[in-house]
């Protein structure tokens, strides 16, 4: 099924049979009555969806150029703290601030009626103050601090808090916006998403083969997200001149014209009443990808020094670039394999939580770990393998939990549009979780 099909209201409904736990969904009657008839129109050339997926490689920009620029912060401008541990621990501290803000604004736009207001001038605001603040990124890479890395170290966090709270917002109302349509557009965000840590993967491969100035680096990646988050901003104002757009979203969708402001009340506790099964499955797929990606991956060690891949790039192709090639090609074939159905999602979790004793397992932080905990993995092609299948599994699950929370929403524009806000809210509150558990597990290999 192309992404750019006729819209049709019954599909909402056959999509939620499938569901078997939430079809009450699909059943119950409309929360808000009186909307408006939707039109039959397409999407010529695919360009919502297309442009649905820019808003999804702009949403976790920030989160995946902070999270790859290891070797600027580390070993760069913090390098003057030695073994502080703010230093060490530079990707779970900025992890936990960047979802932790996240998932902070997402829930106060979700709980405010931010949803019920303007999401698209709340997106465009969003927009904006993070193009501002990636340019005062760009000027702490030009400024000398290496007598004062502490400084730096919060002024960074500082940064990461703010322009994650920006994102927070965007992707919450971004989400309760992808809801009114069709679900392959739901997964055009997560595609989208994924596409962000593949491309900042190979920035910053090809920056650092371009130049060994690590400044350079990061104001060559910083840059570029100034450069593709003016980008979504340009392309969400045009997104708002579609006809297919405009009739299947619009800031007055989810509530009549004629109705009095009393009536403005979302129903928050019974969409959360049908879809919470998927809603904790979203948060669980989350949960474990923030507690491996990136931080428990970027610590393991090359093992073999005839290896393949050469040491200066070990992680940023292994941890970086294979991850987060298989996570997109996971993610495309959810459009094809529909599979496992709702009900069952939640046992292939369980098995995939075991892929964080495997990577502890393998050469990670060889240098404090513990005698008691020795490296079982010593090889190179079995934590190739291990990237692999975590990686094509993660993208599957990543967009399939996504769709599944959609569906269960019903056809209700209030509905679809607190579902879509949930799921955007939960899946910022899962990483957070995961990257706490990282620092757990740092902690455990190197006291144990």
């Amino acid at each position: 099924m192309t992404p750019g099909y006729v819209h049709k209201e019954s599909e909402d409904s056959m999509e939620g049979a499938e569901i078997s736990h939430s079809s009450s969904a699909n059943e119950c009657t409309p929360l808000i009555p009186k909307t408006k008839e939707r039109s039959q129109s397409t999407d010529r050339y695919n360009l919502v969806f297309i442009t649905f997926v820019i808003q999804g490689i702009g949403l976790t920009l920030p989160w995946n150029l902070f999270m790859t620029a290891k070797e600027y912060y580390v070993g760069y401008k913090l390098a003057p703290a030695g073994n502080a541990g703010y230093r060490l621990n530079f990707l779970s501290y900025a992890g936990i601030a960047a979802m932790g803000s996240n998932a902070l604004l997402s829930g106060v736009n979700l709980f405010t009626h931010c949803g019920n207001g303007r999401p698209t001038v709340r997106t465009i605001v969003s927009q904006i103050a993070m193009v501002l603040a990636f340019a005062f990124t760009i000027i702490l890479a030009v400024m000398d601090t290496s007598e004062s890395p502490e400084l730096f170290f919060f002024i960074t966090m500082f940064t990461i808090v703010f322009v994650n709270m920006c994102t927070g917002l965007w992707a919450n109302c971004m989400f309760g916006i992808a809801s009114h349509f069709s679900k392959n557009y739901v997964n055009a965000v997560v595609i989208g998403s994924n596409l962000s840590g593949l491309m900042t993967a190979i920035l910053v491969i090809l920056s650092k083969s371009g130049t060994a100035d690590p400044v350079i680096s990061a104001i060559l990646y910083f840059v570029s997200a100034v450069v593709i988050v003016f980008l979504c901003l340009i392309s969400f104002i045009l997104l708002r001149k579609s006809e297919f757009y405009r009739s299947h979203y619009s800031d007055k969708l989810v509530m009549n014209e004629d109705e009095s402001k009393a009536e403005m009340v979302l129903p928050y506790w019974k969409v959360f009443k049908l879809i919470w099964p998927q809603l904790f499955d979203v948060w669980f797929q989350r949960f474990i990808a923030g507690a491996i990606v990136p931080a428990l991956l970027a610590d393991i060690e090359k093992v073999d020094s005839n290896f393949l891949i050469p040491d200066y790039y070990y992680t940023d192709i292994m941890c970086y670039l294979f991850v987060n090639f298989c996570i997109c090609f996971g993610n495309f074939f959810v459009f094809f394999i529909h599979k496992p159905k709702s009900l069952y999602v939640i046992y292939f979790q369980m098995v995939r939580i075991l892929f964080i004793p495997y990577f502890m397992l393998c050469n990670y932080r060889p240098e404090t770990r513990s005698s008691n905990l020795p490296v079982l993995l010593k090889n190179d092609w079995a934590f190739l393998a291990g990237v692999i299948v975590f990686g094509t599994t993660n993208g599957h699950f990543s967009g399939l939990t996504m769709m599944y929370s959609k569906q269960a929403g019903g056809t209700d524009p209030a509905a679809k549009l607190l579902a879509g806000m949930y799921t955007g809210f939960v899946q910022n509150f899962g990483r957070c979780f995961g990257l706490g558990m990282n620092i757990v597990i740092a902690y455990f290999v190197e006291y144990v």
